[in-house]
């Protein structure tokens, strides 16, 4: 992510390999409150919520797929679930 920028994300807990839900655009990471559960029993699940809606940051530019791309690469380095 850019510096300055903050992405709103979910936790709906879970144990196994990540399961992350991307919201599309004009949603926010809760439009999977009711959906995501139903997947910890084998995943831990998470929801993010991408630049420039809801509670996450509204940088002036970063809406290209490579920015938004980021954003989730960096997400997933910062919760400790990207190997490579």
């Amino acid at each position: 992510m850019a510096e300055g920028v903050e992405l709103e994300l979910l936790d709906f807990g879970g144990q196994g390999p990540a399961l992350v839900f991307l919201s599309g655009l004009g949603n926010k990471g809760h439009v999977f409150d009711t959906f995501a559960p139903e997947f910890t029993a084998a995943h831990h699940v998470y929801a993010v919520t991408r630049r420039g809606f809801s509670s996450s940051s509204w940088p002036e530019q970063g809406y290209d797929t490579a920015p938004l791309g980021e954003d989730v690469v960096r997400v997933l380095e910062g919760l400790g679930r990207l190997s490579g």
